[in-house]
């Protein structure tokens, strides 16, 4: 990925924090808890969205995760800007994730002691 910025231009890999499948391809999640540069934030937005375009494009999308709502205000402007939006692009609070997280886990612990009583699923 390359991009420009006060120094110039930069040239760097990047990777998302996370990963999944959606619909048979895979999509990122990205972990935003700090702003980046814009340059930076165009720089990975634009490649998700060359790489999310399209039915037959080999990623399904991008999901941000923030927890503040400047670092999602600045990731939704960059995404307008490149042209990357819904369904490629999502957003979660991490207050969101955490409990969504946390009842997934109750949700399966009380199918496993229903397992472990002997009923039946």
């Amino acid at each position: 990925m390359r991009y420009r910025d006060r120094r110039g231009t930069a040239r760097v890999t990047h990777r998302p924090d996370l990963g999944l499948q959606i619909a048979g391809r895979p999509a990122a999640i990205e972990v935003e808890l700090q702003r980046k540069t814009r340059a930076r934030l165009i720089g990975i937005l634009s490649m998700y969205a060359e790489h999310s375009d399209g039915d037959d494009a080999p990623l399904y999308g991008v999901l941000y995760v923030c927890d503040r709502g400047d670092v999602a205000d600045a990731v939704r402007r960059a995404a307008i800007d490149v042209g990357l939006h819904a369904p490629a692009l999502s957003f979660r609070t991490l207050q969101d994730v955490v409990e969504q997280t946390r009842a997934a886990a109750r949700t399966r612990e009380a199918a496993a002691g229903r397992d472990r009583a002997g009923v039946t699923r």
